[in-house]
Parts: structure tokens; sequence; C-alpha cells
């Protein structure tokens, strides 16, 4: 497994406190996250894909890519530059329903409230 991304996620996918990678798998052309180790001594991560393979976000170099809640349903979702995979409760689950994009494309991905009103403003940030 290679990554894809200019610039993986690092974000904790499965709530347990420990930041794991988000990013593309450039070998099986998925949407992969990184299982961080739980246990001390154990240093290998653990590869568990989101979507099936050749998806797009998973070309060598391809832009960034966020992690929020993009449909205001509760569950994060997975946004690349060329639109967003719709997270599932159990992240575990495979299999994401990809969105085209809205918008023009951009480089580094964020899903953020921006003026504080606890709804998810920000999905992008173009340079």
């Amino acid at each position: 497994m290679g990554i894809a991304n200019e610039s993986p996620a690092f974000v904790d996918m499965d709530g347990d406190g420990r930041l794991d990678i988000l990013c593309g798998d450039k070998a099986k052309k998925q949407i992969v996250w990184l299982k961080s180790p739980g246990e001390a001594g154990r240093n290998r991560m653990e590869a568990l894909p989101s979507q099936s393979e050749n998806v797009p976000g998973t070309e060598q170099f391809s832009h960034g890519i966020g992690y929020g809640d993009v449909n205001k349903d509760g569950i994060k979702d997975v946004v690349i530059r060329e639109g967003w995979f719709e997270g599932k409760q159990d992240n575990k689950a495979g299999n994401w329903i990809f969105h085209p994009p809205t918008r023009e494309p951009c480089s580094h991905m964020q899903v953020l409230d921006v003026n504080g009103d606890g709804k998810n403003d920000g999905k992008c940030i173009c340079s």
C-alpha cells in the first residue's frame, strides 16, 4: 500500500482517542483509513477500506482529503477534490456512497464550523 494523497488526514476515525490516517491507497485505488495501533509495543497499522476499488481521489499526488459531517446527518463523511463519500455509522462497513462535487475543485478539504453556530460551513479551502 502506498499513500496517494499529498496531504493525508490525521483524524480519530473510530473514537478511540488515537489519531488514525485517512488517505487514498494508490495500489488498490481505495479510500482507506489506517487504524492506529492500540497496544504498547504494537507498531503495525491496520488498513480499513471505506470504498470499493477504483474510486476518485486515489491517484498518486491526489490533492487533500477531509473528514467531517457534510450532509448534517450526524455521521462524518470523507471529502476529496472530486466530491465526497457519505459516511456510515460503522466506519468499518465499507462501500460508502460517492457524491459528485457541488463546487469548483480545490486542494485542501476541511469540514468545519466557521461562524460558531454549531453547523459545518466550510467544505474546502482553495489554493
